[in-house]
């Protein structure tokens, strides 16, 4: 009982409170400065993200809750008080509802596109599923899918990297363990480099892999496609898989479908593509919906979509090149990064290579095998899954007279609810978001030709507690200055009263004063007037 006492008396101390609030002002400041040079997932996976950070918080909850039973906040003469503590608590309440309960994703849709999704068990379900459009989580997760026989297992945890190793515990490690059929299976973290570029190579125990430049509107990136993976510009979608994951693709979409047939690779889209040689500059017209020899040394068009093939292999390895360590990768947005990470299954050891961009963007899926057990993992966005469905009516772009510069854009959307029966048209634009069945939807940017939105999503079920924080934060603020029995109040008297006697006395001081000021320069003027006159 002795030592409980000492413990909550140390907790619940005015000491402890300001050593609390000193580490969180400290802890704070330092994760901007993280943030401000490494970016945000690492001030995100040192600071923010850390249980450390948590406990923190937590203790200065249990402090705060401490202080209103140790000093009696409830009674009447001290109501203000307690209103104002209290409100701290709905503050806490909202942000942990927030923290663990709310997400932030980016919806893209093209005109005359529609978001809908459906609840899918595995990740092969949803690989050639015809959804135009997805809301990618703004955080990052692993995904792993693992596969045996019949048994199928999907495991997926929100996953913040730093980009620079923090010693001597590295935030960025991580381990998992699975239980496939009496046998475990362990991934673990091994390294992670923000910024690499790809390329490929041939490899006798690899997989078919593509490396090609795309150039979209205007921007332009270069990647490695390996089958079963697939990336999206627009409305056009690139995928590489088997001949018959064709039948999966969404007809409904611009498409190239790349696959392998006999060691050769080949394509199928659509849409009509325009084919030039690099080495000849002439042109040939594809016909959609017919199957084509993918080369090397020709550029490719399609409806304003540019691609070349770089590198095609039927065995390849991928080869990871780190960029050179400056701030401006450490502090990129949407910089391909790899993770690398350990796979233990039955005796045996895999290193396997994640591509990502963190979160916003989807992954770049790793396959591999081990024995009888398909592994597929991912690192970056997460699907979300929306219960209504947007549908994108028009886009608008206006510009400044006799220039390019946007000066304004929106989104005409349909919102359909057929659970709700409801249907309706809304615009949103800056400063005007859509809000709908616990979603937020704002404008955020467009495509570059004009034809489609992409939107900033955030679901937030703690906003509510947290606005009666602030309210109950105000108000309990007006009261202390109205309550005579505070030591505002209390203050506020002493000041009155000493302002009252400062002011007596200045005005003595004034009048009293005023009398020989204003006599002097009488007597002054008077003798100048005599010693002119004596004078003359």
């Amino acid at each position: 009982m002795k030592h409980l006492n000492i413990i909550t008396e140390t907790l619940f101390s005015l000491k402890t409170t300001i050593i609390l609030l000193l580490v969180f002002g400290a802890v704070v400041g330092v994760a901007t400065f993280i943030e401000n040079d490494f970016g945000r997932e690492s001030a995100y996976a040192i600071v923010y993200g850390a249980k450390w950070f948590e406990i923190l918080l937590t203790l200065l909850v249990i402090n705060l809750i401490g202080n209103i039973f140790k000093y009696k906040m409830w009674k009447k003469e001290k109501l203000p008080l307690f209103i104002f503590h209290f409100s701290f608590l709905f503050i806490f309440l909202g942000a942990g509802i927030t923290r663990y309960f709310g997400y932030e994703g980016i919806m893209h849709i093209r005109e005359g596109h529609e978001v809908y999704f459906k609840t899918y068990k595995t990740k092969d379900d949803l690989k050639y599923t015809s959804q135009e459009n997805k809301i990618y989580s703004r955080d990052p997760y692993l995904q792993v899918d693992i596969k045996k026989d019949n048994k199928n297992i999907h495991f997926e945890r929100l996953l913040y990297l730093s980009a620079v190793d923090t010693k001597p515990v590295n935030v960025n490690y991580f381990k998992e363990s699975f239980n496939i059929d009496g046998k475990e299976l362990e991934i673990q973290y091994k390294k992670f480099i923000k910024g690499v570029n790809v390329d490929i190579k041939e490899d006798t125990e690899g997989e078919p892999a593509v490396l090609m430049k795309v150039a979209f509107g205007m921007s332009s990136e270069t990647f490695v496609l390996k089958e079963g993976s697939k990336k999206e510009f627009g409305e056009i979608e690139i995928l590489f898989g088997r001949k018959e994951d064709l039948r999966k693709v969404n007809k409904n979409k611009s498409y190239l479908f790349i696959f392998v047939e006999n060691n050769q690779f080949l394509f199928i889209s659509n849409k009509t593509l325009t084919k030039m040689s690099m080495a000849t500059q002439t042109t040939e017209q594809l016909e959609a919906n017919k199957i084509y020899k993918l080369e090397r040394r020709n550029l490719y068009h399609l409806n304003g979509f540019n691609f070349v093939i770089l590198k095609a292999l039927p065995y390849a390895k991928v080869i990871i090149e780190p960029l050179p360590r400056t701030r401006q990768v450490y502090q990129g947005k949407d910089i391909l990064s790899a993770l690398y990470v350990d796979i233990y299954y039955d005796g045996e050891k895999r290193e396997a290579v994640l591509l990502g961009r963190g979160g916003g963007l989807a992954g770049i899926p790793t396959n591999l095998k081990i024995k009888d057990v398909n592994i597929s993992l991912t690192w970056g966005a997460k699907v979300i899954d929306l219960p209504f469905s947007l549908y994108l009516k028009d886009f608008i772009v206006r510009k400044y007279p006799g220039s390019n510069k946007p000066s304004s854009y929106e989104s005409i959307v349909i919102v359909r609810d057929p659970v709700n029966k409801k249907e309706f048209e809304y615009k949103i634009y800056m400063n005007h978001p859509l809000s709908y069945g616990g979603y937020t939807f704002y404008q955020m940017s467009y495509d570059p030709d004009e034809k489609g939105t992409v939107l900033s999503v955030n679901h937030d079920p703690g906003v509510i507690p947290t606005y009666i924080g602030y309210g109950l934060l105000f108000f309990g603020l007006i009261l202390n200055l109205f309550n005579p029995k505070s030591r505002f109040g209390r203050t506020l008297r002493m000041l009155s009263r000493s302002n009252t006697s400062k002011l007596i006395v200045f005005l003595i001081l004034l009048f009293s004063f005023s009398k020989d000021i204003y006599a002097y320069p009488q007597s002054e003027l008077s003798n100048q007037q005599l010693n002119s006159s004596n004078q003359t």
